[in-house]
């Protein structure tokens, strides 16, 4: 992969795996390099923050479709399940 962030290249890295793993976002706190690229071949670069809103804007998306009578699948209780 060619030098992308010529100040960090351990950051080259990062971008590297988020391409190979065709990421949704890359989240950072580092607001000198990765943040201040904005995006990298169309994989957004958020705050930790913001990746969580959006997260969370799409677990609301998610669960507004899901039966009222039953409550969203919880992390606990997706794993247990996957346990038995």
């Amino acid at each position: 992969m060619p030098r992308v962030v010529p100040t960090d290249p351990d950051d080259d890295h990062v971008l590297a795996a988020a391409l190979t793993g065709a990421a949704d976002l890359i989240a950072s706190g580092d607001k000198r390099d990765l943040l201040s690229l904005g995006s990298y071949q169309g994989i957004p670069t958020v705050t930790a923050r913001e990746a969580v809103e959006r997260l969370e804007a799409k677990r609301q998306d998610l669960t507004l479709g899901a039966p009222r009578d039953k409550p969203p699948l919880t992390v606990a209780k997706h794993q247990d399940r996957r346990r038995q």
